[in-house]
């Protein structure tokens, strides 16, 4: 979603975009081509892969993820590229490092890598790392002096409907009356039924429940069927996020891209860790006393989870205060997130 983003304003802007994917299950390949890009769809081996040795620890911690060998995904990526002519290369994968980046950085004049680990090196012209509580220095001994790198939140990748509603004045409740509920497109371990078998308690009665999945939702007839009986409101691959986000009082689900959105539209959160790479920016959110942090999903038990989404709704107007402050600390500066990347296609 973060390169569609980039690729909308760069489109804008007069560039022409092309995706390279690999065809895995969960993919946005449609809804890239939906938005009227052209994709380059590399296959997925369903056999065992035999995966060359990684040039760090943690590229191995993430070279399945990649579907093939990094070598293989170079040598692919160089095909799709073919005699495109490429003055940037964006690269988006966390088992993708210096090693992968030098066999491809031929084919462009120059190379941009998106991250948010700061855990492997890189040979790239640029470098944006958007998370929370991310330095410049996270990553000067991992790229080379060279190398701009754009760290931290006020560079986020966030969609232009999130911009244009920050200024709109929200109406709030005198309590909380409206929850969105959002753990991410796919959601492998299903806990938005979780989170809304705990809202239809007796607890949360009266309240508005508004529930977000993606098109590919493992779960998604389940879930269309406790929004059905407990009347909640089911929003498939919405493109009103940042609506819901504004009428909501209090958002309860994952981290990932959408931590910034919620900071953008000072949206207070119950948040869980669903992806390790999620912990850090989540822990630093809750530090910030905007959000609270329940920790690693796998971990959550549903009474804790429960407690802690009443905690929030009891100490609603001291999240929405430090939610203010730290918008304010990172989104107060006019410029858009494009104009200080100063990327052109000029460039």
């Amino acid at each position: 979603m973060r390169c569609l983003t980039l690729a909308d304003t760069l489109k804008a802007g007069g560039a022409l975009c092309h995706f390279i994917c690999r065809k895995h299950v969960g993919n946005l390949i449609d809804q890239i081509r939906e938005r009227g890009y052209q994709v380059s769809v590399l296959p997925l081996d369903h056999d065992d892969i035999v995966l060359a040795s990684p040039s760090s620890v943690a590229q191995l911690r993430y070279a399945p993820w990649l579907g093939v060998d990094w070598t293989v995904d170079a040598a692919q990526t160089k095909v799709a590229i073919g005699a495109m002519p490429v003055d940037w290369l964006v690269v988006d994968h966390y088992a993708i490092d210096q090693n992968w980046e030098r066999i491809v950085r031929p084919l462009c004049r120059k190379l941009m890598v998106i991250d948010d680990l700061a855990d492997r090196p890189h040979d790239c012209d640029l470098l944006l790392d958007q998370n929370l509580g991310r330095k410049v220095d996270d990553y000067s001994h991992l790229t080379s002096d060279a190398c701009t790198i754009f760290a931290g939140p006020s560079y986020a990748l966030i969609r232009n409907e999130f911009w244009q509603r920050r200024h709109t004045e929200r109406i709030r409740n005198k309590s909380v009356k409206n929850l969105l509920v959002f753990f991410g497109g796919i959601d492998v371990d299903n806990y938005t039924s979780r989170a809304l078998k705990i809202l239809s308690d007796k607890e949360f009665r009266g309240m508005d429940v508004d529930v977000v999945i993606g098109a590919q939702h493992l779960f998604a007839e389940q879930i269309k069927s406790i929004c059905k009986k407990f009347k909640f409101q089911c929003h498939v691959q919405t493109k009103h996020m940042a609506e819901l986000m504004q009428k909501a009082d209090l958002y309860i689900g994952a981290g990932g891209g959408a931590i910034l959105e919620r900071i953008l539209m000072k949206l207070p959160s119950v948040a869980i860790a669903v992806a390790d790479n999620q912990i850090e920016p989540l822990k630093f959110l809750g530090q910030t006393g905007s959000s609270i942090y329940l920790g690693p999903g796998h971990l959550l038990s549903d009474t804790f989870f429960k407690q802690e989404i009443l905690r929030a709704i009891n100490t609603i107007d001291y999240l929405i205060l430090n939610g203010s402050i730290l918008c304010e600390e990172y989104f107060s500066v006019q410029a858009h997130w494009s104009e200080k990347l100063l990327i052109k296609p000029s460039e």
